[in-house]
């Protein structure tokens, strides 16, 4: 078992670090002690959240968006379905900080969108009932 190098732990990071470090010739080998897809991974599970409006900052969303093309990739690669984007919504006063940034990555990014307040959230998503006072 020689390689060049080798990777402990297969969780997302892991196995990404493995199949970008194949693609370009290295030979790599992985190492994960509880099996491939456990359930003790930061990504285990089986559904996580993907959002690029990110409320820590605009600094990610080049991260998130360059990942998305990887997984994107990665589907096509293997003929798998991988990565099943339906939408989200964030909720909180646009005083906050989080939702400042949440709309300073929109505007500097242009991510699609929509914002909804008082009575047309309500009209398009029913669940919601605003409160107003």
């Amino acid at each position: 078992m020689d390689a060049d190098v080798a990777v402990i732990g297969l969780g997302a990071m892991g196995s990404m670090t493995i199949w970008q470090l194949a693609k370009r010739g290295v030979s790599v080998l992985g190492f994960e002690q509880f099996g491939i897809g456990n359930d003790r991974s930061a990504s285990g599970g089986e559904s996580r959240l993907f959002r690029t409006a990110y409320m820590e900052g605009k600094q990610y969303v080049p991260m998130l968006q360059a990942a998305k093309k990887l997984w994107r990739q990665l589907e096509e690669e293997t003929g798998n379905s991988l990565l099943t984007l339906n939408g989200g919504l964030m909720i909180g006063d646009p005083n906050t900080k989080a939702i400042q940034n949440i709309l300073e990555s929109i505007d500097t990014f242009q991510l699609e969108h929509e914002i909804l307040q008082g009575e047309k959230a309500t009209k398009k998503i029913s669940a919601i009932q605003v409160v107003f006072g």
